[in-house]
């Protein structure tokens, strides 16, 4: 008797743990470990001269995974350069040309006022002298001489108002040569901004720690840009998304905690937390979601997918733990 009492307070003290766990818990093994699965693409269309990495290697962030041929970008890099400095060369000598064409200018100003002066005290002997030739009190030497130097005197004046035109002629035509430079510049710039870039991404690089797999590219192939290498997964960065029934939502909320078991390894233990619902069920997500206003409709329980940020994972054996891998979640509805 004894025995039978004592294995009945077992049977009953786990009947209760059971049922208390059931109301304070919700679980489901419709769940899988997520990740962040990045198809490695080639931006720089050409050959790939090298290929650095095998199928399902581990790569760390930053390491070179292929490269492709970069002779002729280096070229197209040089070319772009020299039509820059060129370019700013040319701002440069028509600045000094406008520099010149300035101080011609302020030169002819000069001189105008000069062959002004001259030209009206010219103007006034001239009329001078003309007015005592009419009289007979001066000889026709005199006023010839007169005349000659008026005339001179206006030939000059029209000279420097030409060279002052000319200068300012010079000044508006380098005005346009510096615009002209200007826009050469930029298009040098952007330009060499351009092939830098397609150089730089000659060097495939991994964004990020993980794996690499789905290898689909070996040396010496012609390659595309927007041809993809492979496809890493980041192992740094998993959650865990468990599509729970929709009858089970109205339990659920963001915080609440959840223990998390994976299936191929039961040693490993962890622990996470509710981060987000989603806004629709699966179904609806698919590429042909069921439309229930058609046909017979049969009414299924829907699954709406709940995103687990993992916390803390105990894995004293190192295990790899991978996108895709069955896991069984509960979590705690009350405290």
């Amino acid at each position: 008797m004894p025995i039978i009492a004592c294995v009945t307070i077992i049977i009953l003290f786990f009947t209760i743990k059971y049922i208390v766990h059931i109301a304070s818990h919700e679980s489901t093994d419709n769940a899988q470990i997520d990740g962040n699965i990045i198809p490695i693409r080639i931006k720089t269309g050409g050959y790939v001269v090298d290929v650095r990495f095998i199928e399902n290697q581990l790569v760390k962030k930053g390491d070179t995974l292929a490269i492709v041929d970069t002779i002729e970008l280096k070229a197209q890099v040089e070319q772009a350069e020299a039509r820059l400095e060129s370019a700013i060369l040319a701002i440069q000598t028509n600045h000094i040309g406008k520099r010149s064409a300035t101080f011609s200018t302020e030169a002819a100003e000069e001189n105008i006022s000069s062959a002004k002066a001259k030209l009206w005290q010219t103007e006034s002997d001239f009329k001078r002298i003309e007015s005592m030739y009419r009289k007979g009190a001066t000889t026709p030497q005199v006023y010839d001489a007169a005349k000659s130097a008026l005339d001179m005197a206006k030939a000059q004046y029209k000279s420097v108002m030409a060279q002052k035109e000319t200068a300012g002629t010079q000044i508006t035509a380098q005005n346009f040569q510096i615009q002209m430079a200007e826009a050469r510049v930029k298009e040098a710039r952007s330009q060499l901004v351009s092939f830098r870039y397609l150089l730089n991404n000659c060097y495939i690089i991994a964004p990020c720690n993980g794996i690499v797999s789905k290898k689909s590219v070996e040396k010496d192939q012609f390659c595309l840009a927007g041809t993809a290498l492979g496809m890493l997964i980041d192992l740094n960065n998993i959650w865990v998304t468990a599509n729970l029934k929709e009858i089970q939502l109205d339990k659920i909320s963001i915080g609440q905690k959840v223990d998390i078991s994976v299936d191929a390894y039961p040693e490993v233990e962890i622990t996470g937390e509710v981060q987000s619902i989603s806004g629709a069920t699966g179904p609806k997500f698919a590429l042909l979601p069921a439309d229930n206003a058609t046909g017979n409709f049969v009414k299924v329980t829907q699954r709406v997918p709940v995103r687990i940020v993992i916390k803390n994972i105990k894995n004293e054996g190192h295990k790899q733990l991978v996108p895709g891998m069955n896991v069984i979640v509960d979590i705690k509805t009350k405290i």
